[in-house]
């Protein structure tokens, strides 16, 4: 009995301790305690030992407002959002669906401890499901979001060169490029670029200025390349400089990475296929080999 009792006070340990490393923020972004900047170095130290920002939610505490964690908040941003949620109800989610999970696996653990297992593994199964599911609904939201990240990524590879010849078509009629954006929007296929281009049209009728519509277009893409298009585009449209160049450049450097992606895809392509035809494969190598042998056994009898 002691023996049960110390196993289960040590997997109760075990997740207390994986409850605490999810739910902890792991760093203090804003501290300032007192005037001394190397005290204040030292007892941050201190507090992410013990658990980095959870204090910063306790009111009128001479601890600043928590910063937002930059790469979930990116993460948010650039894969559409399509909950519609800001880094904290993100955070609300996890957790909510962790504790949801865990209690399934908690339920789940139960009955088949009631109705398959005995003794001391019946209280351990429990105990290992709850968590196990609890940390797999913690993951989920980060999971799909990081998979709607790189359908978008693969998308705007796909149809932004297009998006922009029609940019340089329009431009070149004599428009500007704010005109641009807006007659480009009809002739687009539906899909995240075509979305983002409305975002971009829609802030500028709402009177923010191209820069600001662009800034926030390239805060939104998953691509590297294309927020450095945008800050190029800004930089060209305060030094009057031509943008059919820019833009060209830029339609070509697209197609480029469509190209290489599409190479990079081809060269694992025979890998992929080996992992698919590998256990049927494997399965009939078997047949072919036993059959001399089962045909005997039969032929035996």
């Amino acid at each position: 009995m002691e023996k049960i009792t110390l196993i289960t006070f040590g997997i109760a340990a075990i997740i207390a301790l994986l409850i605490f490393l999810i739910v902890v923020p792991k760093e203090t972004k804003h501290f300032h305690l007192s005037e001394d900047a190397q005290l204040d170095k030292t007892l941050q130290k201190i507090v992410n030992l013990l658990g980095g920002d959870i204090l910063t939610f306790v009111d009128k505490t001479k601890f600043k407002p928590k910063s937002y964690d930059q790469r979930l908040e990116e993460l948010i941003a650039t894969c559409g959002n399509p909950w519609n949620l800001t880094v904290v109800e993100f955070q609300i989610v996890r957790l909510v669906l962790s504790a949801v999970f865990a209690l399934i696996g908690l339920s789940l653990g139960i009955i088949i401890s009631v109705s398959f297992a005995h003794g001391p593994i019946a209280v351990l199964i429990p105990l290992i499901v709850a968590p196990l599911l609890g940390y797999l609904g913690y993951l989920y939201p980060e999971s799909n979001y990081e998979g709607l990240k790189k359908k978008r990524d693969e998308e705007f590879k796909r149809y932004f060169p297009e998006a922009i010849d029609y940019l340089i078509m329009i431009i070149g009629s004599g428009t500007t490029l704010a005109v641009a954006f807006e007659k480009s929007v009809e002739y687009l296929e539906e899909g995240a670029v075509k979305e983002e281009f409305k975002k971009i049209v829609s802030e500028l009728h709402s009177g923010q200025s191209l820069e600001k519509a662009l800034n926030n277009f390239a805060s939104r893409v998953p691509s590297e390349s294309i927020k450095a298009f945008c800050k190029s585009l800004n930089n060209a449209n305060k030094l009057n400089v031509d943008l059919k160049g820019i833009l060209e450049a830029r339609s070509d450097a697209s197609r480029r990475e469509l190209e290489q992606e599409i190479e990079k895809r081809i060269s694992t392509l025979d890998t992929k296929v080996m992992m698919c035809l590998s256990p049927t494969a494997l399965v009939s190598i078997l047949i072919v080999v036993m059959s001399p042998t089962a045909v005997t056994l039969m032929n035996s009898f």
